[in-house]
């Protein structure tokens, strides 16, 4: 997500929320899916790639996309608005 500012706008920088952090158990790397981070030669650069979970466990991932892709169906049919703006961020 992204960051928010000391004056409250939104920043370029993206990160976990605390608060998520907290409830999954403080994992630096064990989300589900794809990170993006800044190349540090480069800082204008977002560099992607799969997170130490999804690679280490890929078979539970692939299991899992079935129900990914009906909440994902879900979301758009219900929310079409959200889900637009949702898929020009991804």
């Amino acid at each position: 997500m992204p960051e928010i500012t000391k004056d409250g706008k939104l920043s370029s920088r993206r990160s976990v929320p605390d608060a998520v952090l907290r409830a999954a158990g403080s994992p630096r790397s064990d989300f589900l899916g794809y990170f993006d981070y800044r190349d540090e030669t480069d800082r204008t650069k977002l560099i992607c790639r799969l997170t130490s979970w999804t690679g280490r466990d890929r078979h539970v991932y692939e299991a899992a996309l079935p129900f990914i892709n009906e909440v994902n169906a879900v979301f758009k049919a219900v929310l079409p608005h959200e889900f637009q703006i949702q898929l020009a961020e991804a």
